[in-house]
């Protein structure tokens, strides 16, 4: 599988729609949960951030760190079986505009399990995430590591949409992944609001995402273009040539993380890094002072 069709993956895996509230679970709230399937890979990342990934028994497949358990699914639909013979008491699920995943009732009744839909497009979605988790787990609230976690997850998210106190100049962003397709990441993304409190502008403000041409980012004319990839040496391709006043200026940045692609706890880390690329975008459009005769 090409590096494009995976990251193509994992984003129609995080869902294609902002519109959604929170989480979202029907089911009573009974005693706490110890085996648990994911079927996506960014509920299993909030897992890990919550250090309940040790009770995991199942994943999707595109789960990372969690490469030992069995695969029994993902968002387009779940091995019954499988679900049945794990005997879970939640599979998580990411909730979007679709129906859940194939066979998931199916697998759930058969198995004796909760279901839990979990939205995570948005920081909002993430803040929800963590809540519904942690009571999905730990109902009575007696779990006071898992608390703790949850606080410190929280204070996480809070830390990567502060807003700047600096107050840069406002640039115009765009965020995007290069490929054959280029898929641009709008303002409703939690990346989008990351990078909107650290002072800058992301165009496409009112999208989630949305694939971009070679024209459509000429139009946009950025002012900074940041190129987001999972680690730092990926090649920017033809939008590094593009004749937008990002290229122009020298302010096409490579913005990296090994988690970049999927929400999490790690937003603060990625927050610390837009706020030195906007730093440097900052300077390099400031005017040189010239010296004064003498």
């Amino acid at each position: 599988m090409t590096l494009h069709r995976f990251v193509l993956c994992v984003v129609a895996l995080l869902g294609w729609s902002c519109d959604r509230q929170g989480a979202q679970d029907n089911s009573p709230v009974t005693a706490s949960s110890g085996r648990l399937i994911s079927l996506s890979p960014a509920v299993t990342a909030l897992l890990q951030d919550l250090s309940l990934d040790n009770r995991l028994v199942g994943r999707s497949t595109f789960c990372r760190g969690v490469d030992a358990l069995p695969v029994v699914g993902d968002l387009g639909g779940v091995d019954v079986e499988a679900v049945i013979r794990l005997q879970p008491d939640v599979v998580f699920f990411q909730a979007t505009t679709a129906p859940p995943p194939a066979g998931l009732a199916e697998a759930a009744q058969g198995g004796n399990a909760r279901t839990v839909g979990i939205s995570v497009d948005d920081i909002d979605d993430l803040h929800h995430a963590i809540d519904s988790i942690m009571r999905t787990v730990d109902p009575t609230g007696a779990n006071h590591r898992l608390h703790d976690q949850g606080t410190a997850a929280h204070d996480a998210l809070h830390a990567a949409t502060r807003p700047s106190p600096t107050s840069p100049d406002v640039v115009r962003v765009l965020l995007v992944q290069p490929g054959s397709s280029m898929l641009a990441w709008g303002g409703k993304t939690w990346l989008g609001r990351v990078v909107a409190a650290a002072g800058g502008q992301p165009l496409l403000g009112d999208r989630a995402w949305a694939t971009v041409s070679a024209e459509d980012v000429v139009r946009l004319a950025p002012d900074v273009i940041f190129v987001l990839a999972e680690h730092g040496d990926i090649d920017p391709g033809a939008i590094s040539t593009l004749p937008t006043p990002a290229v122009r200026g020298g302010r096409v940045h490579v913005l990296s993380h090994p988690r970049l692609l999927l929400p999490g706890t790690h937003a603060s880390a990625v927050r610390t890094a837009i706020d030195e690329l906007l730093k440097q975008s900052s300077d390099s459009t400031r005017p040189v002072p010239t010296p004064s005769a003498h």
